[in-house]
């Protein structure tokens, strides 16, 4: 899921916007119900918990006034069906880890200021590969 939004819009050169398309989110968390209604590999109230990490970042940013994409809400959503409410959250924290330490490299040499924003999801692909390593 995240290499497709990753590495289509590199080979495009398109680079990640504000807005997912709503409608591949939705063919990759129907995709992972129905794979979960089939395989039944991770219970029920996991799903839910992953789906509840992503509503968070949802509502966070609706009352941050859109700081946080709602986007990276949806893609936590999605990811909670396939990996489950604890490794979402490791997801999340390892993403937000990275992230933040691109942030500081960034301020430190004057390429980004203070209120500039970063996309997201390419630190929550970078996530991914670390947890599936570790």
């Amino acid at each position: 899921m995240f290499c497709t939004w990753n590495v289509g819009d590199m080979f495009h050169r398109r680079y990640p916007k504000k807005e997912i398309q709503s409608i591949r989110v939705l063919c990759f968390g129907i995709g992972g119900i129905l794979l979960h209604l089939w395989q039944r590999n991770q219970s029920l109230y996991s799903m839910l918990g992953g789906i509840a990490v992503g509503a968070a970042v949802i509502i966070l940013s609706l009352v941050s006034g859109g700081i946080i994409g709602i986007g990276d809400g949806l893609v936590l959503c999605v990811a909670g069906i396939y990996i489950g409410g604890i490794n979402t959250m490791r997801l999340l924290l390892t993403g937000l880890f990275l992230s933040s330490l691109y942030a500081l490299v960034l301020l430190f040499m004057h390429r980004k200021r203070r209120k500039d924003t970063i996309p997201f999801i390419p630190f929550l692909l970078a996530a991914y590969l670390i947890l599936l390593i570790l």
